[in-house]
């Protein structure tokens, strides 16, 4: 094949894995940035990996050379250290998109995998657009914000597509396996008032992606990529407990506890060197009640439509985690999934 390459980076993560699954189905060659020494377990042998980080600029240059197009989904979604979430979302973006100037002059798109954190929740329930003033609660998603506009700065002449997806699961994902864990213990949190989000697939994520790697109408544009409807955080959590077929106990969570908590875990420091900070960035996302991306956009540019339901993406995640050995195995899922909110 001698069609110039498309570059992933992530690629052997969670949405970089599937993204490449994508992009070969698609017939592009694949190109993929990867840090592990070993092949990524996820990566089809096919694959042209070539070994660096986005940390190390001068690792780059090789990674970009002659590619069509570069997908960067590689970034930090935690740590105990929040410094590293700018070398790595904010300097690493900028460290590729430089790399992308200098040795590869014919790249014809940038699509960079931001967050909804970006944007920040809904302060109404009214689901956040792409033009609202982006607003984020966490360093986290202060940093991806951060990204986008260094990516934007670095490439004045490469087209650069945004997409911020909210809540991602389906397998490999491990950000929703704790409370398949717990799920699977007997147990599952209440929270009190109830909370909202918008949620997708993965697979349905990664269609998303290379349909806006693909379109000239999303050249410069922002997109939010998900279901058309809002699950309350009990709807999901239901749908969880009948995929590892157990009757949970509930325990509550309180809003006033949660509003305590994040002042209390920022003034934790450790003999360990771990900054406080890094424990209060997540409550103060688990927070907010409403985290609903508005999809207007990506519905009527790019035509985006999600295809798998809830109850058939759960299902499917716990199948993944019981065969990998994450949830243990047994049990069944019962019934249909309960009621949400849009």
């Amino acid at each position: 094949m001698t069609e110039r390459p498309v570059l992933v980076t992530g690629a052997s993560g969670f949405i970089g894995s599937h993204l490449v699954e994508e992009l070969l189905a698609r017939g592009y060659r694949v190109r993929a940035l990867v840090r592990s020494t070993g092949h990524p377990r996820f990566v089809p042998a096919r694959v042209e990996l070539v070994r660096g980080d986005v940390t190390r600029p001068a690792s780059l240059p090789e990674a970009v050379a002659g590619v069509r197009s570069v997908y960067h989904v590689a970034g930090l979604i935690s740590t105990l250290r929040p410094r590293e979430f700018e070398r790595v979302n904010v300097s690493g973006a900028a460290s590729l998109a430089r790399a992308v100037v200098k040795a590869a002059p014919y790249c014809a798109r940038f699509v960079l995998v931001s967050s909804l954190a970006a944007t920040g929740p809904s302060r109404t329930g009214r689901p956040a657009r792409e033009t609202d003033p982006p607003r984020p609660v966490s360093l986290y998603g202060r940093s991806k914000l951060a990204g986008e506009q260094a990516v934007r700065d670095a490439l004045a002449d490469v087209p650069v597509t945004i997409v911020r997806p909210p809540i991602i699961y389906g397998p490999r994902d491990r950000g929703l396996l704790t409370l398949f864990e717990l799920a699977s213990r007997g147990f599952s949190p209440e929270f009190r008032p109830e909370k909202y989000y918008s949620l997708c697939h993965v697979t349905d994520l990664v269609r998303g992606i290379a349909d806006a790697g693909e379109a000239d109408v999303a050249r410069g544009k922002t997109y939010h990529l998900a279901e058309g409807r809002a699950w309350s955080a009990g709807a999901l959590l239901e749908g969880i407990a009948r995929t590892v077929g157990r009757r949970p106990l509930r325990f509550p969570v309180p809003q006033a506890l949660l509003r305590l908590l994040a002042p209390a875990a920022d003034r934790i420091r450790g003999d360990l060197g771990l900054d406080g900070r890094a424990f209060g960035d997540k409550v103060r996302e688990i927070l907010p009640r409403f985290w609903i991306a508005d999809v207007t956009l990506a519905r009527s540019e790019l035509g985006f439509r999600t295809r798998i339901g809830l109850e058939d993406g759960l299902a499917g995640t716990a199948a993944f985690y019981r065969q990998a050995g994450w949830i243990p195995s047994g049990g069944s899922a019962t019934g249909e999934l309960g009621a949400a909110s849009g």
